[in-house]
């Protein structure tokens, strides 16, 4: 199992994730809430590999069988 690990930054108003991998591209999310943007990134990195997959654009196998975690980390 492979793991995406996404930062949160605190920007004040909002908090911003993003996450990148050479061949896929990238996902980046904002929102008020950590809650509400965690669940935003993950929908959105899941239709992007939909997406992809649908289109047969090449990614990882790993990324297109779901073989994987998301662990968020807060820096200090």
């Amino acid at each position: 199992m492979e793991k995406i690990r996404v930062e949160i930054f605190d920007e004040g108003a909002y908090y911003a994730c993003g996450w990148g991998y050479e061949g896929f591209g990238a996902v980046i999310c904002t929102d008020k809430s950590i809650k509400n943007l965690r669940l935003k990134f993950e929908k959105t990195l899941a239709e992007q590999i939909s997406d992809m997959v649908a289109d047969g654009d090449p990614i990882p196998q790993w990324l297109a069988s779901g073989n994987y975690i998301i662990e968020y980390s807060l820096p200090d």
